[in-house]
């Protein structure tokens, strides 16, 4: 076709851009709902996944948490090896359970998700105080399960939500229990 450009057409930039777009876009779906302003269409995150956001909030999460550790390649490995391999066995689990989950969708979905948690550790490299940095964690713990939950219990069946979301916040809940400790 005269006039139709592709991707493979476009300039460096301009898929950089296109890609910051999207990812701030689905950044903004998922940790914003309707009722805080955002537009709320995780369907739209599902459909139009990428990810590049994910995995940039996996090591930014990973990077924070073995920061100043005494075995930074081993910590670095187990935190972006559990927020990986978790979204994976998370997607699987919804799968076997019944539920209707495109995969690269849901684990996009789920690395979002991963973003308050990611943004916690990283301040908490800079907070010295336990007190300040468990409220911190609680809330971003409480901010990425809210962000993950509708989602998750969405996909299956009524009876058995409780089997698709426990996953998911043990797995939050654990990595913000080693950015506790870290």
């Amino acid at each position: 076709m005269p006039g139709a450009e592709s991707t493979l057409d476009e300039s460096i930039l301009a898929t950089v851009m296109r890609d910051v777009r999207r990812i701030s876009t689905n950044l903004r779906t998922v940790l914003l709902p309707v009722h805080f302003g955002g537009s709320g269409d995780r369907d739209s995150v599902v459909r139009d996944w990428d990810l590049w956001g994910p995995m940039l909030f996996s090591l930014l999460l990973s990077v924070s948490l073995s920061s100043g550790s005494k075995e930074p390649g081993k910590l670095f490995s187990l935190v972006f090896g559990v927020a990986v391999l978790g979204a994976l066995v998370l997607t699987v689990n919804v799968s076997l359970l019944g539920g209707r989950i495109a995969f690269f969708g849901s684990l996009s979905l789920l690395g979002y998700c991963i973003f308050p948690i990611a943004l916690a550790a990283f301040a908490c490299v800079f907070l010295g105080n336990i007190a300040a940095r468990a409220v911190l964690l609680v809330v971003a713990l409480v901010w990425s399960s809210w962000a993950g939950v509708p989602f998750i219990a969405g996909s299956v069946p009524a009876r058995r939500k409780g089997l698709a979301v426990y996953p998911l916040f043990l797995i939050y809940a654990f990595l913000a229990w080693l950015t506790l400790l870290r």
